[in-house]
């Protein structure tokens, strides 16, 4: 009986104080045209409620307010990926990779890993459409009659003397990525914590000569050294060559820096070669191999991480605001040659301390 005939509910028969209550019933499916600024837990129930305000207007659901970790106030408008099956695919092929890992098949594993791999290329390959921001028409007023309009730098509302403005695109610690590699170098500098110190502590319970075959030689690894170091300043380079809007100079120093980074691996599957051990013939040459492989597998990774930046910027992808890879990938660049220090200190210098002792 209430069903059919009792009376119709409003818009908030509740008189809740939360957002979900302040649209018509049922809502909307963009919910709001303009973006309201928030600023208390019941926001429906403060005195000024129903006073418009001025909000933010974004670009067809492919945009998000970033705020102030501590305040809440929004500072960048963030640019969303837009529809992609990547994700799906991706998903797929991770799985397969377990399928080829579970049935012992090395060729199935590869395929699915590579599967892994371009699904990723393809998500992560940047747009020139998330970069720039396309102009349209002003999208009707407020209920305060102030006109909203965007444009290709920032997204105003309001009257000239009251205008909310904000920078567009993300970068520093806007980036998702730059969270994330951050992250990742938390976890692998414990990895690598764990293998250094397990190879100190194994080396100073040691009653055998510690390496083996003697003092280690320091030719072809200090030259391995100043490499990967001086790649870290072309790295560099390239960055602040992008921010200064100057992209063949910002391109050939990346070049530079992956060609240290490739000679860096070159140099050091010589030197592996060259070892009278293998991974399996004693405890030294087990965590050597195990701590300078683990390293030479994350500068692989990094020489295709360059590569792949050094593309996009003869592409013309990044430009003096939009720069947040450059700086995501300098940082894990950095991170493995920091890395190599420690490991270069430890597995060749301490030997000639621990000597002397």
């Amino acid at each position: 009986m209430s069903a059919r005939r009792g009376a119709r509910a409003g818009a908030n028969p509740w008189n809740a104080a939360g957002l979900e209550w302040a649209t018509s019933s049922p809502p909307p499916p963009y919910n709001f045209a303009i973006l309201p600024s928030v600023r208390s837990r019941d926001p429906l129930w403060q005195p000024d409620a129903n006073v418009p305000r001025p909000g933010y207007l974004l670009h067809r659901g492919r945009e998000a307010l970033g705020v102030t970790p501590l305040a809440g106030e929004p500072d960048v408008i963030l640019k969303m990926p837009e529809d992609s099956y990547a994700p799906f695919v991706l998903g797929v092929a991770s799985t397969l990779v377990f399928v080829g890992l579970l049935f012992h098949s090395t060729q199935f594993t590869a395929l699915a890993g590579l599967a892994c791999g371009l699904a990723l290329l393809s998500w992560l390959w940047p747009r020139r459409s998330l970069g720039q921001r396309e102009p349209f028409a002003p999208q009707g007023t407020t209920p305060a009659g102030k006109v909203a309009e965007t444009t290709a730098e920032s997204i105003t509302i309001g009257s000239e003397d009251e205008t909310l403005a904000l920078p567009v695109g993300s970068a520093g610690e806007h980036a998702g990525g730059w969270w994330g590699v951050l992250t990742l170098v938390v976890t692998e500098t414990a990895l690598f914590g764990y293998l250094i110190f397990s190879y100190l502590y194994l080396a100073s319970q040691s009653a055998q000569p510690w390496p083996p075959e003697g003092l280690p030689k320091l030719g072809m690894s200090g030259l391995n050294t100043a490499l990967l170091l001086t790649s870290s300043v072309f790295v560099w380079l390239a960055g602040a060559f992008v921010r200064r809007a100057r992209s063949w100079p910002a391109f050939w120093s990346m070049i530079v820096g992956i060609a240290l980074g490739v000679a860096f691996v070159t140099i050091q599957f010589f030197e592996w070669h060259g070892r009278p051990y293998g991974l399996a013939t004693n405890l030294y040459g087990s965590l050597y191999f195990t701590i300078t492989g683990f390293h030479m597998a994350h500068v692989m990774a990094g020489v295709l991480m360059l590569a792949a930046l050094a593309f996009w910027i003869a592409r013309g992808y990044f430009d003096g605001r939009r720069d947040a890879a450059l700086t995501i990938g300098g940082l894990y660049w950095h991170f493995v040659d920091v890395v190599w220090l420690f490991i270069f200190s430890v597995l060749y210098l301490s030997p000639y301390w621990m000597r002397g002792r």
